[in-house]
Parts: structure tokens; sequence; C-alpha cells
């Protein structure tokens, strides 16, 4: 057979595959289309990508046949193709199966996995599955990688020791189940914000700045972590407010208990049915001081309960004539003669 037809029957075979690939992608296309489902798209789309390196694969395959190679070199070759195609299909398997474990966290709304590092772990087995495969195909008993790693295993295990902390810290963040994505905590740095993900090196901190705040794992495990929504993310907010020494006390409980039970029952960022209290504290410089407490959904929203209720209140208290008192002095002047 003449190099010519070799590479007309070459040039066909890729021809062909593209073409059975864009038949299949019609069909498949137009499945997805009909389904509606988010997750199909997303299959689709990995499909789309993977089936061109597929294509280039048996075409390098079929081309490597046309060289006439020893047997001994044309062996080599379908086991390198088979290793690089299984591993090739692996990665294919992993990005699906994260894929619908991703999915699956938004049908269910389970918004506190760890999707990052679980994702690490899925994709990590199916690879390794992959490789013990291409191990099989090379002759290599599996027996004799696992020595090789634990040969290896200390000095990798040095190497890769900042990795490895912080990976084993995130599963150790997961199953103490105390920090969970969603939660609202406070670093010992005092930043603060949401937890957006723990991946297998680091938790990704939303703050309310929307901005993105990445803490290595093992930092993370190793720090004191104020945990706002647990054990629930309702909390009491205590207000501080004073009121003139010529006020009359029961009058100003009863309306600032009025203010508190309209705030805590209609707003939306307070718990229904909690019962507002006042405490009278102290006798300041200016008045007689007073804490009103009332109960929030989570800390976030403490600023807009805080400023309805300091509003309605100001409000009412205008009304009723009572003091809000504010800090003065009196400065006495002597004339002082030579």
């Amino acid at each position: 057979m003449s190099v010519e037809i070799k590479i007309i029957i070459l040039i066909s075979v890729f021809i062909g595959l593209f073409i059975i690939r864009e038949i299949l992608l019609k069909f498949l296309g137009k499945i997805v289309e009909k389904n509606q489902i988010e997750i199909d798209d997303v299959i689709f789309n990995i499909f789309k990508k993977s089936s061109i390196l597929v294509i280039i694969l048996i075409t390098l395959y079929i081309a490597s046949k046309f060289l006439e190679l020893p047997e001994h070199h044309s062996k080599i070759i379908d086991k390198l193709f088979s290793s690089v195609l299984i591993f090739t299909i692996s990665v294919i398997i992993a990005n699906i199966l994260s894929e619908l474990f991703k999915f699956y966290v938004r049908k269910n709304n389970l918004l506190s996995a760890p999707t990052g590092i679980i994702n690490f772990l899925i994709k990590s087995l199916v690879i390794l599955l992959g490789i013990i495969t291409i191990f099989d195909i090379w002759g290599i008993p599996v027996n004799h990688f696992i020595t090789a790693l634990g040969i290896g295993g200390l000095a990798v295990s040095l190497a890769l020791q900042p990795v490895l902390s912080n990976f084993f810290s995130g599963l150790n963040i997961i199953a103490s189940k105390q920090i969970k994505i969603g939660d609202f905590v406070k670093l010992e740095t005092g930043e603060e914000g949401y937890v957006h993900d723990i991946t297998w090196m680091n938790t990704v901190i939303k703050t309310l700045q929307n901005n993105f705040l990445i803490v290595p794992n093992s930092k993370l495990a190793s720090s004191i972590i104020l945990n706002y929504f647990m054990p629930e993310p309702e909390i009491l907010e205590i207000i501080p407010v004073s009121v003139s020494y010529n006020s009359d006390l029961n009058k100003v409980k009863d309306i600032t208990l009025k203010v508190a039970k309209y705030i805590q029952e209609n707003e939306e960022e307070a718990v229904k049915n909690y019962q507002p209290k006042i405490f009278f504290t102290n006798f300041g410089d200016s008045g007689i001081e007073f804490n009103v407490v009332l109960r929030v959904k989570d800390r976030t929203v403490r600023p807009e309960l805080r400023d309805k209720f300091i509003m309605k209140l100001f409000e009412e208290y205008n009304k009723e004539k009572i003091e809000i008192p504010y800090p003065t002095r009196t400065v006495l002047l002597k004339n002082i003669e030579n």
C-alpha cells in the first residue's frame, strides 16, 4: 500500500469520525433540549469537549499501524494507546461524577455540603482506579505499586507536608461538623463572613463586603473561630437606651415594650413570638440607663433591626414627651483679682 493511499485512508477515518461525532452531538442535543434538565447540559458539554481528544487518539493509533513497526514496538504503541485512552476515559468519568454530585447538592438544597473537598475525593478515586488499570496493562502488579508508595511515602510526605496538612485538616473540619458551608463565622484575626466552600486546600469565606477570604485549612483548624450559626443562627440583640431622670419609668417601660413588641412581630429580621425584655441597669451621668433585648434571625441582619427599632422608639418618645438626655457640662468662670 502506497504512502498516498495510507494518507487518504487516515484523513478519511479522521473526517468520518468527526462526521459521526457531529451526528451524535445533534442527536444528543435534541434529547437535552427536550429534557430541559441542567445536568444533561453539563454532561453534554463534557462529551462535546472530550470527544475531540478521543478522535485524535484513534487517528494517531491508526496512523501508527501504517508505520509497519516491529512487533515489539507495535505492542508498546498498543499499550501506550490503551493507557492514554483509559486515563482520558477516567478523567471524563471523574468529571461527570463530580457534576452529578454538584447537581445532587443543588437539587436537594444541601448548601452545607463541602463540594470542593468531596469533588477532589471523587475525582482522585476514579483517576486512581484508572491508573491501577494502566499498571495492569503494563504488567505491573498493584502490590509493587503499593510497595513503591511505601518506600517513597516518607519523602513524599515530607515534601508535601503543607498540602497533606491542609487536606487532612479539611477532612477534620468536615467530620467535626462545627463549621459548615453557609455558617457565619468570625476568625480570631477579626475577619468575618459566610463559609462559601471547603476545598482540599483552603476554606473560602465570603465577607460582607462581597470579597473572598482564603484561609488554609491547617490554620483554620488550629485557630479560635466564633461560629454565629452554632448551635443556631438566632441571637439576642441588646440595645442600650437612656432617659431623663425626670421621666416616669413605668411609662418609659410601657412605651418601650410596646415599640419592641411591634418591631419583634412585624419586621422580617426579627424572630416572631419572642417576648422582648427591658432591664434598667444604671444611674448614668445624664440619665437612667437600661437595655432592650430583642431577638434577630442571624447576626448579619442586626444593623437593620437596630435601625428600625431606634427610629420607631425615637418617634414614640417624641410623641409621649419622653426626654432622651445628652451629656452636659456646666463651666464656672471666676474673676481672680491680682
